[in-house]
């Protein structure tokens, strides 16, 4: 540090000189004093050893974070991945009616249609309620009502979209509904909303899902679609 001047009285003096010529105040504890604070200073400054360490460690620190967040997303993968295997290799519900119905076309694709019940009246003949296949292809969902006497029973009959034929009472019992239609792969009650997979009639939304239209085994004899009437007239209400 440069003296240029007396601190305790003023007098000018020389940069070398250790005491005041006119008070006699010693200059050299001055110099002293502002060389040990410059010295401090040095010393709380960060050593380039100590910051490399430091740098080191954060970094370190920093990739191991970076690691460990790379295996739990891993493991989310994989469980994930486990989770939708063992969901697929579980077995796919099925009715045992509609699994022992006849197929009577190929596939059929329901993606974009939306169709409503298309209305036929059946024949009656020797025990048998009977519909024509080729309408029911066709239109993919014909309604029918079976009237004896004071028995009144709405029916339908639809292609799965495995092609298979299904037969069944039109009644969601809870609301009394007797009209459905498709919405894509799905049979919709009319009333309630309540949705079915038309493979199966399995639920799969709505509050009427244990009671979709129940199956009756059918079969096919040339063109024609035939009930037994004894199944109809001894079908009875779920609830």
């Amino acid at each position: 540090m440069s003296v240029n001047f007396c601190p305790n009285c003023g007098e000018r003096i020389k940069v070398e000189a250790n005491f005041c010529s006119n008070c006699g105040y010693k200059i050299a504890e001055l110099k002293k004093a502002s060389s040990d604070i410059q010295s401090e200073a040095k010393q709380r400054e960060p050593k380039s050893d100590f910051k490399s360490k430091r740098d080191k460690i954060l970094d370190g620190g920093k990739s191991k974070k970076s690691r460990n967040l790379s295996v739990y997303l891993l493991l989310l993968i994989i469980i994930g991945f486990m989770i939708f295997m063992v969901y697929n290799s579980l077995p796919s519900y099925k009715n045992p009616v509609i699994e022992a119905q006849p197929k009577v076309t190929s596939k059929v694709s329901y993606s974009n249609v939306n169709l409503r019940m298309f209305d036929i009246k059946p024949e009656v003949r020797n025990g048998k309620i009977i519909v024509p296949l080729d309408i029911v292809v066709e239109k993919k969902l014909v309604g029918f009502q079976y009237v004896k006497g004071n028995i009144k029973v709405p029916l339908l009959a639809y292609i799965s979209p495995e092609g298979k034929l299904v037969t069944a009472v039109s009644i969601c019992e809870p609301c009394n509904s007797e009209r459905f239609y498709t919405e894509e792969d799905e049979i919709v009650c009319n009333a309630c909303g309540t949705r079915w997979r038309l493979k199966n009639l399995e639920g799969i939304s709505g509050a009427c899902q244990q009671y979709p239209p129940d199956p009756i085994p059918s079969t096919i004899v040339g063109n024609e679609i035939q009930i037994d009437e004894s199944i109809v007239i001894n079908w009875r209400r779920r609830i």
